[in-house]
């Protein structure tokens, strides 16, 4: 059987060095890769967690906002104003027109059978409150007096929600031609 010499040559300490050498390197390259990406890791953590607070504040402003202007909405109804003559005044609501609204729940689309009609008018007033509960309470000057009347006009809160953002406003109640009284403007609305 022949025997090749090359096969039976003893390896030399030359070619070993080299590949220890390499493999140093290739240990200390993957060690520093590794040390990157868990840097690259902590930098996305913090990000994220940043970026999920900005979100939550940025939803909250929103919310305040939209509480803001739905207030506004509520001051400058035609269908509460104080108004003689074609006049109206400024953060009046005239207690007739304000029971009239609860009375017939001409904010909810109406009382009775449900009509077209009244489904328009459920969709126009959710299309100006969207989800939100507005409420006027009579305030009267005596602290002993609890015969404060709460009117609801508009209530139609979100059936889960998550934040509600509360805002109050300090309004007059017409009652006669020359009778006023306190009233509060409680407009809430959800998210």
């Amino acid at each position: 059987m022949p025997v090749s010499l090359l096969t039976m040559a003893p390896p030399t300490n030359l070619s070993f060095v080299p590949q220890k050498k390499a493999q140093i390197h290739m240990t200390e390259t993957i060690a520093v890769l590794f040390i990157f990406f868990i840097l690259i890791l902590f930098g996305l953590i913090f990000y994220a967690q940043f970026q999920k607070s900005a979100f939550k504040e940025k939803a909250e402003e929103l919310l305040q906002k939209r509480a803001t202007e739905t207030m506004l909405k509520v001051l400058f109804l035609p269908e509460l104003a104080c108004s003689e003559r074609s006049l109206s005044e400024d953060n009046c609501f005239e207690l007739a027109k304000v029971q009239a609204v609860v009375d017939r729940k001409l904010f909810e689309g109406g009382t009775g059978v449900p009509t077209e009609i009244d489904q328009e008018k459920r969709d126009y007033y959710f299309s100006i409150f969207s989800y939100a509960t507005i409420k006027v309470q009579q305030l009267s000057v005596d602290a002993a007096d609890e015969n404060d009347e709460s009117y609801v006009l508009y209530d139609h809160p979100l059936l889960k929600f998550t934040k509600s953002e509360p805002t109050f406003f300090i309004v007059a109640l017409k009652e006669a031609p020359d009778t006023y009284h306190f009233a509060s403007l409680d407009v809430t609305v959800y998210s």
